[in-house]
């Protein structure tokens, strides 16, 4: 018996598991046109840092910072609807799954973070490269 990332059996079993996880972050993102879309009802976290932030943002984003934390998990009802992204997408989903961990029952991120939000979406919204 392996031991990989905390799954233990057969790779067989690994591989089905790993395909529920993979199927279980597909279900967690929201593509830009639907959150377009969908946009009222929504709470947008940015989860970037203060100079990205600064640099360009999303109308309607709040900056995640440790006093919003609070005010969210001690305050905002678990039946928002949370829409968290970051640069690329690459970091918002265990923002996700902590809020999951804490009550919230529709917790989703912007696939490809705010950069595909400005391909898809913003076209004249700054873009960077973070190096």
């Amino acid at each position: 018996m392996r031991h990989w990332d905390g799954v233990q059996g057969s790779g067989k079993f690994r591989a089905t598991v790993m395909q529920q996880m993979i199927r279980e972050s597909q279900q967690m993102q929201i593509s830009p046109a639907e959150l377009r879309d969908r946009s009222s009802g929504v709470k947008l976290l940015d989860i970037r840092t203060k100079e990205e932030w600064d640099a360009v943002r999303i109308e309607g984003a709040v900056r995640m910072s440790q006093e919003t934390m609070q005010e969210i998990l001690g305050k905002w009802p678990r039946e928002t609807t949370l829409v968290i992204y970051d640069h690329t997408g690459k970091s918002s989903l265990d923002a996700a799954a902590f809020f999951q961990g804490h009550g919230f029952k529709d917790v989703r991120c912007l696939r490809g973070g705010i950069d595909a939000w400005a391909k898809e979406i913003e076209p004249k919204m700054p873009r960077y490269r973070l190096e």
